[in-house]
């Protein structure tokens, strides 16, 4: 049964029991103000055969403009039958009133249903019933979310006022990891709500996503959207790991305490923040203590004579940390899942730490149309300051293939794990060889 049936199915016993309750308080309330009181009998049989057809509207025997005939013909007959034994004259309804009673009910079973029906015609949204997708229904392919967003992007662009419009268009086209045009559509939105720190915040991530860093404009935006919301969580987010991107240690804290405090206690999220505190905090000593061990008279007081501190040497000793702080592997689809992914859907990898938060500590993006895929995770690829590769004891490499392109994991995706590896892991192979439920 499609849903508009059932819709006007509802909508249809609504208005009939709001009608048969109309109609029973009208006419029971006037047959028993007529009735005199000496036709005990007459009353008695009246009420048992109104409350039949009562009854009979309740259970759907009979409609609302039957019931209205038979109630009335039922009140005639008594009539009939007061008139015809003697009783107090004053209080028995004459033929104009019994008429007045049946226009009105009869007023009441066309007038309430019309009236319902125009007024939801004017000021409701009919369309909105048979335009509900069916439970499960989504599109199918990656053409045709592009379809969808494509479509968007024609409605904004005829109808730009909307900041919520290109806000939802931005978001969409960043979730097909189309960055320049999603950051293209946060332009519009945050000019036409440049007080919104939510849409500033998405922003600033966009420009981050499509041009790799934090700093720049996307630092501006960030700054622009804590001034209008100190607490924004986002925005905070972004604060902490656009300091700890320039080494800024003591301002990341400040942001990661700040997010802290406006995070529910006991919270994944909460926990997820602490740990990113733990370990800038862990960062900063660690940087503090090399700089204390470079100066003059420290205990690395000849590290001049080091090949890090010759000419090129400190090039040679960050490559050779950031390498320590890497995995590398390669990404496959098992043949006999090649026939459920298309070319063009994306596949995530990402590393995991095996204990802890379930935050990936570092993440890639690439299309089935490049598997197998070669990959190298490092700590620059970090989603949140502090929670790297390099802070984890043991870890795994997952891969994902998604329809949707959606970093979320969902019903039907292609997944792959390895075994758990340590940082600084070469030659892993994962192989996506499952579906998720």
């Amino acid at each position: 049964m499609s849903a508009a049936l059932v819709f006007w199915l509802i909508a249809a016993l609504i208005v009939l029991v709001t009608v048969g309750v109309l109609l029973r308080a009208l006419l029971a309330r006037r047959a028993d103000a007529a009735a005199p009181g000496p036709d005990r009998a007459s009353i008695a049989i009246f009420r048992d055969e109104r409350r039949e057809l009562d009854d009979d509207l309740a259970a759907g025997a009979i409609d609302a403009s039957t019931h209205a005939r038979l109630v009335d013909e039922l009140a005639g007959r008594l009539g009939r039958e007061v008139a015809a034994t003697p009783g107090d004259a004053a209080t028995a309804p004459g033929p104009p009133a019994r008429r007045v009673r049946l226009v009105t009910a009869i007023v009441l079973a066309v007038l309430v249903p019309v009236a319902i029906a125009v007024t939801y015609l004017a000021i409701g949204r009919p369309q909105s019933v048979v335009s509900l997708p069916a439970p499960g229904e989504r599109p199918t392919s990656e053409a045709e979310v592009v379809a969808l967003i494509d479509s968007l992007a024609k409605r904004m662009r005829a109808d730009p006022a909307d900041p919520r419009g290109w806000a939802l268009l931005g978001r969409s086209y960043a979730a097909l990891g189309r960055y320049e045009d999603s950051a293209r559509a946060f332009a519009q939105a945050a000019a036409r709500a440049p007080g919104d720190a939510t849409i500033l915040a998405d922003y600033a991530d966009t420009i981050a996503m499509a041009q790799g860093t934090l700093q720049g404009k996307a630092g501006e935006l960030i700054a622009q959207a804590l001034a209008i919301d100190p607490h924004n969580r986002k925005a905070l987010a972004l604060a902490a790991t656009a300091a700890t991107e320039r080494r800024d240690f003591d301002v990341a804290l400040m942001h990661w305490r700040a997010l802290a405090a406006v995070m529910p206690p006991n919270s994944d999220s909460a926990r997820e923040v602490a740990q990113a505190i733990a370990d800038v905090e862990r960062e900063r000593d660690a940087a503090r203590t090399a700089s204390a061990t470079a100066a003059p008279g420290g205990a690395a007081s000849g590290a001049a004579a080091s090949p890090a501190a010759a000419p090129g040497g400190a090039q040679r000793g960050v490559a050779s940390a950031a390498a320590g702080r890497a995995v590398s592997g390669e990404v496959s689809l098992a043949p006999e899942l090649a026939a459920r992914a298309s070319p063009g859907d994306t596949v995530f990898i990402f590393a995991r730490a095996v204990a802890g938060p379930r935050m990936p500590l570092a993440v890639m993006r690439t299309t089935v149309s490049a598997l197998p895929k070669a990959f190298t995770l490092d700590d620059s690829m970090a989603m949140a300051s502090g929670v790297t590769i390099s802070s984890a004891s043991k870890l795994v490499i997952e891969a994902r293939v998604s329809k949707h392109g959606s970093a979320d994991p969902a019903s039907g995706d292609l997944v792959g794990k390895s075994p758990p590896v340590t940082p600084g892991s070469a030659n892993i192979h994962v192989r996506i060889d499952a579906v998720n439920p």
